[in-house]
């Protein structure tokens, strides 16, 4: 006869008359590999239960973690934890790169969502992405994966110190260097940059998470140079704000007006 079986797995032949039989699987259930092996057993007795091995679709899984620097250079990413859902939301598994940025993990049938739950200093996290686990793979399936340094712009205003308002003034103009550097940032070999006329600079350079240093180089006529050496530091305590897909991050410099006085003095008055 042909069987199938029910809700939990079984199948009941009855009336048998003793003797030898055989059991062979012709079709799996959802996400089950058929089991070839043919099943032979004696019925001697009432009641016999006979159990069979049913082996589920399985991938290997292999996850490579890297991140690039400053430099575009790519480094292992040690000690970083990714969580692994299920087609139901539920944790299925919690994983972790190893000293070469690998995690290697064997996933059942199903749909899976991985998301990455530690990152680190000064790295993004990647977006959530899925796993799909629906036939053999004789080979590891293997998924590349590349964080990114964050990046932020930097917006210095200048600042009238007398009134806290913007210097609608063009030529304001500086520099950015690390901390304990002795190198100030350079594009196309130019580490001094000017203000627009609304006496804002946008750093053509996105900073990484670190500490700098902000010094002024020059001044437009009229203004008082301020010799003030500002440090700051790019981290997650930084308040960011979001301005066309870029993190952006503000800082207000000042600078006061040059005031004289004008003495008149009237010494005698001639009558013609």
């Amino acid at each position: 006869g042909r069987y199938k079986t029910d809700s939990k797995g079984r199948f009941v032949v009855g009336d048998l008359l003793y003797g030898k039989y055989y059991i062979k699987q012709i079709e799996a259930s959802e996400g089950y590999l058929i089991n070839d092996k043919i099943v032979e057993f004696d019925l001697n007795a009432d009641n016999l239960n006979i159990n069979l091995e049913q082996k589920v679709i399985s991938n290997d899984i292999e996850i490579m973690k890297v991140y690039n620097d400053d430099n575009d250079n790519y480094f292992p990413e040690v000690n970083v934890s990714f969580y692994i859902y299920d087609n139901n939301g539920n944790i299925f598994k919690e994983v972790v790169t190893d000293k070469e940025g690998l995690i290697k993990v064997n996933l059942p049938y199903g749909k899976y969502i991985v998301h990455q739950n530690t990152s680190n200093y000064g790295y993004d996290k990647l977006e959530d992405f899925e796993i799909i686990v629906s036939e053999v793979k004789e080979n590891s399936v293997r998924y590349d994966l590349v964080n990114n340094l964050i990046k932020v712009k930097l917006s210095i205003i200048t600042k009238n110190l007398k009134d806290g308002e913007n210097f609608k003034l063009a030529g304001f103009s500086y520099r950015i260097k690390k901390k304990n550097s002795d190198f100030y940032l350079k594009l196309n070999d130019n580490d001094v940059f000017f203000t627009d006329e609304n006496g804002i600079l946008d750093f053509p350079i996105l900073l990484s998470y670190g500490d700098y240093i902000l010094e002024q180089v020059n001044v437009p006529k009229g203004i008082i140079f301020n010799r003030e050496i500002i440090e700051f530091s790019i981290n997650e305590r930084s308040n960011f704000f979001v301005e066309d897909g870029n993190l952006v991050f503000n800082i207000d410099y000042f600078n006061e007006s040059m005031l004289g006085n004008l003495n008149i003095i009237a010494d005698k008055e001639i009558f013609t």
